[in-house]
């Protein structure tokens, strides 16, 4: 597949609505295309639609955004230019996050009873001031439920008309989780036939049996979404790589539903991820050995410190210490920029990322091949909850173990319920809880002379069957 050797990936934010005439009116593809080749890309993705639900391309189901009238074919010529110019092209497509269907379709919206959807504001109570719009749209966007039947076809009819409007070599699905629990008639429909019990309100402690069936319910019915839509894509063309967008998998918690099924419906794995060194390390590890097909794809933004601060610039050396990080582990690096509301970008950026991959492209031919890795790091996906316990959940202790092991110059590598454990000299698995269901091939692992460092107590069931002993009480410190 074309993924396989394109290490140099781009991608340019344009999550631009159109109630000023002014938004994209000065959108270049050919300039695009020409800072592009600055930057020495050679995978761009390009938006073909966006969080504000309007469309880069003619749709007869959708909304086209205003910046297309008369010049129709904007993104398709870019995509054409992408492809002359021997880049390949990857489509964006924003599913669950889309302002304007929402808009459209009040039936579609997620709602959630005494909270508005707001993944970002402090207060998010219900008020009497609190408008209908509110109840079911993020602070900038908003939200259509993957449960709605209706909007589920939209997704699928939208799908078509890319594909056959646009020539790419792949499709990436951005926003694949629930920001809230939606209480839509279509959830508490499908909660109350899979499970015999209403759907939660509010939201059950997820350290109760009641809470681990919400939590994984929630991944399965994310998991059977991005399934679905991968598999209408493969219909039509098994030849397109599909990704969907796996921060998740190491950002945000559990009952977000980004559980492994988001992975194995993409041909690769990736995701744009914003915290430091640290946590770029453990991701590239974990992403590394969770994808079906390398490289993985490491997103991370050129802006400081991230995209709210767009005209804010990454110096050179903190673009190269992203890339490098991501170099050591072979995976394809994806920078991503935003585009001024009117649709220009900063050649000047270009030129600095192109100075960048000059210097780290010469790598390229060599990133191939295994990881040394004598101790696993076991991650638990579905235990990224309950920190109030001691202060960190499993991401939190892995973050801190895989600091200890760098520092020990001890090779590891990131495992748990997604990869064979069995090749470790030893594991050391932090702040593991039940729900991960993976007791008994940790201890067939120990029965056979492996060697278990476990830390935190939030697995009973392993700690008894290890131990024989159970927990009772938590000591001070």
């Amino acid at each position: 597949m074309w993924y396989s050797n394109v290490y140099r990936r781009h991608l340019c934010d344009m999550h631009i609505a159109d109630w000023d005439e002014r938004f994209l009116s000065l959108f270049s593809p050919e300039e695009y295309v020409e800072n592009l080749k600055r930057a020495k890309i050679e995978g761009a993705m390009l938006y073909l639609q966006s969080h504000a639900g309007l469309c880069y391309f003619p749709t007869k189901v959708g909304v086209m955004h205003k910046a297309l009238i008369g010049r129709e074919n904007m993104i398709k010529r870019t995509e054409e230019l992408c492809h002359k110019n021997g880049i390949a092209v990857v489509g964006y497509y924003s599913i669950n996050f889309n302002t304007k269907e929402s808009e459209r379709h009040p039936e579609w919206r997620m709602v959630n009873e005494g909270r508005f959807c707001d993944p970002l504001a402090t207060d998010t109570r219900i008020t009497e001031s609190t408008s209908p719009v509110a109840l079911a749209r993020g602070k900038r966007y908003g939200l259509c439920c993957p449960n709605n039947r209706e909007y589920r076809k939209f997704v699928y009819k939208q799908i078509d008309e890319m594909l056959s409007y646009f020539d790419l070599d792949g499709i990436f699905f951005d926003m694949p989780f629930w920001p809230y629990t939606c209480q839509c008639d279509a959830c508490k429909e499908r909660y109350l036939s899979e499970t015999s019990v209403p759907l939660p309100y509010p939201d059950p402690d997820l350290n109760s049996e009641s809470g681990s069936v919400f939590m994984l319910k929630k991944q399965e019915w994310m998991g059977e979404w991005v399934q679905s839509v991968t598999d209408h894509v493969k219909s039509i063309n098994p030849d397109i790589s599909v990704e969907f967008n796996y921060a998740g998998g190491i950002g945000g918690t559990s009952d977000r539903g980004t559980d492994v099924q988001i992975n194995s419906a993409s041909d690769y794995v990736g995701g744009d991820l914003y915290g430091g060194i640290s946590n770029h390390t453990l991701a590239c590890k974990f992403y590394k050995n969770i994808t079906k097909n390398q490289p993985f794809e490491y997103m991370f933004s050129r802006c400081k410190p991230d995209l709210f601060s767009h005209t804010l610039t990454k110096s050179t050396d903190e673009l190269l210490l992203e890339v490098y990080a991501t170099v050591s582990h072979h995976g394809a690096s994806l920078v991503i920029d935003a585009i001024d509301p009117v649709g220009t970008q900063d050649r000047r950026i270009y030129e600095k990322i192109g100075k960048v991959f000059e210097e780290t492209s010469v790598y390229e031919p060599y990133m191939r091949g295994e990881m040394l890795e004598d101790v696993g790091l076991y991650y638990g996906i579905r235990s990224r909850y309950g920190a109030e316990l001691c202060g960190f959940d499993s991401i939190g202790g892995c973050i801190g173990a895989s600091k200890a092991m760098i520092f020990a110059n001890i090779p590891f590598g990131v495992t748990g319920n997604f990869h064979d454990i069995d090749k470790y000299r030893a594991i050391v698995i932090p702040m593991i809880a039940d729900i991960e269901s993976d007791s008994d091939r940790i201890l067939s692992y120990v029965e056979r002379g492996g060697t278990v460092y476990l830390s935190g107590a939030r697995c009973p069931s392993l700690i008894s069957a290890l131990t024989g002993g159970s927990v009772l009480s938590y000591t001070e410190e």
